[in-house]
C-alpha cells in the first residue's frame, strides 16, 4: 500500500501529527527544551508513547485482524518521529544550536524507541480486554510512570531510569548530561523487552495470553528487583556496601566512604551529635529513633550512587541525609534541619504544606543561618540593598524559587523564615510550615509581611559592600544559561583532559565552549590551558577582550584575579600589583581578599610569584611555609590549611610550623586563627582548638566575623566537654 493511500484512507492520522507539531512548537518556547536535546527528547518520548498506543488500538478497531499490516503501522510511526524531529531541528537552528550531534543522539536513544513501547502496550491492551482498551492503556502508562516514585520514596537515590522518561538525572544543580553507555544499555533492555512483546503480539494475534500476560508482569518485576546490581538504581543495601565504614552514636547511624580516614570519621560523627543538640533547642523537639547519615568521600562517588555531585540532600521521610566529607562543615546542620522539620510536617514526604521549596529550604537555612561564613540576615540585606531582590510572592511560588539564582532564593527564604521565627516564635512557624496561609497564621497578608521584612533588612548596615553583593548574587540560574546541559557535560570532559595534562586538547574544547556559551567556566578553563602551555601573551589578549562582558557579575572578580596572575606571568609586575590592590580594595569575598593579598606580597620577591602561580600544591605549600618562617603572614594561613588538607599532611607535621606565638589584633589574624581552630578540631585536639578559638575571638572589630567566632567557640567548647563520653560509647564497624 502506498504512503498516499495510507494517509488518504486514515486521514485522522493528520490529527496525531498536528498534536505532535503543536505540542513541540509550544515546547520550544520553554527554557532548556527550546532545542533538540535531553528535555525535548524526554517530553516527546512521553507524548509519542501515548499517541502510538492510542493509534494502534484505534487502527485495529477499524481493521480486521487478518488484514493487519505491520508496514502500515511502521509508516505512521515513522511520520510521528519525523515530524517531531524536524520541529526540534528547526528550533535548534532558529535558536542556539549547541550540538546537533548531541541532540540527535538524545532523540535516537530516548524518543525513537517510544513508538515500539507505545505500540507494544497498545497491542497488549487491544488483545487483553474487549472494552475500555484505551483506558487500560492509560492505566498501564500511569503504573509505569509511578514506579520511579516508589524508587525515589523507598531508596536513597534521587535519579531514576524509566521506559517513558528513560533517565532523570537528579537535581537541577548538576547541569551536565550526555548520552552514555548506561543510557544506551538501559534503552537496549527496553527495546529487547517491548520489541519482543510487539513481535509476539503481531505474530500470534494475541494468542497464548496465558503465557504472555504473566511474562509481562514477571519480567519487569524481576528487572526492578535486580536493577541495583545493574546500577540502574541504588538501594540502601548497595549504598551501605559502598560506604561500609559504620559508626553508631546515640542519635545516628553513619555510613562512611572507606577512603575517609578514621580521625575525620570521628570528627564528623561528633559534629552530627553537636548539631543534633543545637537543632533540638531550636525546634523544641527532636526526631524519634536514629537518623541515618551517608558520608561520601568525593562528589563523584556521590553523583554515581545518589544522583547528584553538586548538592547534599536529605530525605525526611526516610530520616536520612547524604553529604560529602569535603562539605560537611557547610551542609551537615542544614540537612539535619530538614529531618528535624519533618517532626511537625505533614504528608508522606514530611515537608512543608504544598511542598513549598521556599519553606522547605527556608526553615533549614534559618536553623543553620551561617551562609558563606556570614549571618544569613546580613546577606539578605546585602542583596536587598544592592538591587538583588525577590518578591515574596514570587519566592513562595514553586517555579519562582528555582528560576531565581539559587544563592538568592536560599538567602531570602532563610532570612525571611528566621525573621518570622524570631518575631512570632517557632511554635507559630511550625503551624505555618504545615499550612502556609499568611493571613490565617500571622494575621497579615504576604505584602504586609514583606513590608515588615524589608524594613528589618533596611536597618542592617551593608554600606560600601556593592562588590560583595555582585559577587554572591550576580549569577545565572540554569534556566537563564545558554546550552547548560551541553556546556556542563563538555566542561567535565575538557577538565578530564586538563587533569591528564592534555592541555592543547583541553584548550580547543574550552575555547569552543566559550564561543557557544560566553560563560565563565569555559573561559577560565581556556585560560588555564593556555597558561599551562606557556601562552601567556595569548591568554592576556583573550581575557582583556572578554573580561568586561562579566561586569556586575560574581565572575568578574575571579577574572580580575586571573588577569592579575597573567600580568605577573607576562612580567608586567606593575600592572599585576595594581590589579591585586584593586581586588583587595573591592574585597568582594574573604577568600579572594586573602588570595590577592598573598599574590601582592609574593610580587615583592624576585621570581617568586611566577613559581607560585605555575607550581603544584606542594610547591605552593612550601613557598607559603617559607613566607611564614620568621613572622606569620596571616592572610596565607587559610591557604596553608587548605593545601595541607589536599595533600593529606599528618597533623603533627602540619602543627610544627606554628611554633611561635600567634597574635590576634585585626581581621586577618582573627580569621586565620579561626580557620586554624577548625583544622585542629578535625584532628580531635580539643584543648588546643579551644585555645585557638578563644584567641581568634579577641578581635571584635567586625560584627559578622564576631558572630562566626562566637558560633565556632560554642561548638568547640561543646566538643571539648562532650567528646570523651561520645567517643567512649561510639561503635565503629565495617558493614
Amino acid at each position: 500500500m502506498s504512503l498516499k493511500r495510507i494517509f488518504t484512507s486514515y486521514n485522522y492520522i493528520l490529527i496525531y501529527l498536528l498534536i505532535i507539531c503543536f505540542a513541540d512548537l509550544l515546547l520550544l518556547q520553554l527554557p532548556l527544551a527550546g532545542m533538540l536535546g535531553y528535555e525535548y527528547s524526554v517530553v516527546n518520548s512521553i507524548l509519542i508513547t501515548i499517541l502510538s498506543g492510542i493509534y494502534i488500538i484505534t487502527f485495529l478497531k477499524k481493521e480486521t485482524i487478518q488484514a493487519f499490516s505491520v508496514s502500515k503501522i511502521l509508516i505512521v510511526y515513522a511520520s510521528f518521529l519525523i515530524i517531531s524531529f524536524l520541529v526540534g531541528i528547526a528550533g535548534s537552528f532558529a535558536g542556539m544550536a549547541c550540538s546537533i550531534g548531541d541532540g540527535i543522539l538524545f532523540y535516537l536513544v530516548i524518543t525513537v524507541p517510544s513508538v515500539i513501547i507505545g505500540g507494544a502496550l497498545g497491542l497488549l491492551c487491544f488483545f487483553t480486554v474487549k472494552k475500555f482498551k484505551i483506558i487500560l492503556f492509560i492505566l498501564i502508562l500511569l503504573v509505569i510512570a509511578a514506579i520511579p516514585a516508589f524508587e525515589l520514596y523507598l531508596n536513597p537515590q534521587i535519579y531514576f531510569y524509566n521506559p517513558l522518561i528513560v533517565y532523570f538525572p537528579g537535581t537541577i544543580y548538576d547541569e551536565g548530561l550526555s548520552v552514555n553507555w548506561w543510557l544506551v544499555l538501559y534503552r537496549l533492555f527496553n527495546m529487547s523487552f517491548f520489541g519482543l512483546l510487539f513481535f509476539v503480539l503481531v505474530r500470534y494475534k494475541g494468542q497464548y495470553k496465558r503465557i504472555i500476560l504473566p511474562a509481562v508482569v514477571i519480567i519487569p518485576f524481576v528487572f526492578i528487583i535486580m536493577s541495583p546490581y545493574f546500577q540502574f538504581s541504588t538501594s540502601a543495601g548497595r549504598m551501605k556496601s559502598e560506604l561500609n565504614k559504620e559508626i553508631e552514636t546515640e542519635h545516628f547511624t553513619i555510613f562512611f566512604d572507606p577512603q575517609i580516614n578514621q580521625t575525620l570519621r570521628k570528627a564528623i560523627a561528633l559534629h552530627h551529635e553537636y548539631y543534633y543538640s543545637e537543632l533540638t533547642g531550636f525546634f523544641k523537639g527532636h526526631p524519634k529513633g536514629k537518623i541515618t547519615s551517608f558520608v561520601f568521600g568525593s562528589a563523584v562517588k556521590k553523583g554515581a550512587l545518589l544522583g547528584t555531585e553538586n548538592a547534599d540532600i536529605a530525605k525526611p521521610w526516610l530520616s536520612q541525609i547524604y553529604i560529602t566529607s569535603e562539605s560537611y562543615n557547610v551542609t551537615l546542620k542544614h540537612e539535619l534541619a530538614h529531618i528535624f522539620s519533618g517532626i511537625f510536617a505533614g504528608g508522606m514526604f514530611k515537608v512543608a504544606g504544598g511542598i513549598s521549596p521556599a519553606l522547605i529550604e527556608g526553615v533549614a537555612v534559618a536553623a543553620s543561618p551561617v551562609q558563606y561564613e556570614y549571618n544569613v540576615d546580613y546577606l539578605a540585606a546585602l542583596a536587598f540593598s544592592y538591587g538583588y531582590k525577590v518578591k515574596l510572592k514570587t519566592l513562595f511560588s514553586y517555579s519562582g524559587f528555582f528560576t531565581s539564582v539559587s544563592s538568592l532564593s536560599y538567602v531570602y527564604a532563610g532570612s525571611f523564615s528566621k525573621y518570622l521565627i524570631n518575631k512570632y516564635g517557632i511554635d507559630k512557624f511550625k503551624k505555618f510550615y504545615v499550612d502556609p496561609d499568611f493571613q490565617k497564621i500571622y494575621k497579615k497578608t504576604i505584602d504586609e509581611l514583606e513590608d515588615d521584612f524589608s524594613n528589618y533588612l533596611s536597618g542592617i548596615d551593608v554600606s560600601g559592600r556593592e562588590h560583595s553583593a555582585n559577587y554572591y548574587f550576580g549569577r545565572m540560574s540554569i534556566f537563564q544559561k545558554a546550552c547548560p546541559r551541553y556546556v556542563a557535560d563538555r566542561i567535565k570532559k575538557a577538565s578530564g583532559l586538563f587533569y591528564n595534562k592534555e592541555y592543547m586538547n583541553s584548550a580547543v574544547i574550552f575555547s569552543g565552549l566559550y564561543k557557544v556559551s560566553k560563560s565563565y567556566l569555559p573561559l577560565t578553563g581556556w585560560l588555564n590551558s593556555l597558561i599551562k602551555l606557556s601562552e601567556f601573551t595569548k591568554a592576556d589578549s583573550i581575557l582583556a577582550k572578554e573580561i568586561n562582558q562579566f561586569k556586575k557579575t560574581g565572575y568578574y572578580y575571579n577574572l580580575e584575579l586571573k588577569m592579575a596572575d597573567i600580568y605577573a606571568l607576562n612580567n608586567k609586575y606593575n600592572k599585576a600589583d595594581s590589579l591585586y590592590s584593586e581586588i583587595i580594595s573591592q574585597s568582594p569575598d574573604k577568600i579572594l581578599f586573602f588570595v590577592a593579598s598573598i599574590r601582592k606580597t609574593l610580587l615583592i620577591k624576585e621570581g617568586l610569584i611566577n613559581q607560585y602561580l605555575l607550581g603544584n600544591d606542594f610547591d605552593k605549600y612550601m613557598i607559603l611555609k617559607e613566607l611564614n618562617e620568621k613572622q606569620y603572614y596571616y592572610p596565607s594561613i587559610p591557604s596553608i590549611i587548605e593545601l595541607s588538607e589536599s595533600m593529606d599532611e599528618e597533623y603533627g607535621i602540619f602543627l610544627k610550623q606554628f611554633n611561635h606565638s600567634l597574635i590576634v589584633n585585626d581581621f586577618n589574624s582573627s580569621y586565620a586563627v579561626y580557620k586554624l581552630s577548625g583544622h585542629i578540631l578535625e584532628a580531635l585536639d580539643f584543648e588546643k582548638a579551644v585555645r585557638m578559638a578563644a584567641l581568634a575571638s579577641r578581635y571584635s572589630g567586625d560584627e559578622n566575623l564576631s558572630y562566626i567566632l562566637s558560633e565556632n567557640m560554642r561548638k568547640i567548647i561543646w566538643m571539648k566537654d562532650n567528646s570523651a563520653k561520645i567517643l567512649l560509647h561510639m561503635k565503629e564497624t565495617t558493614y
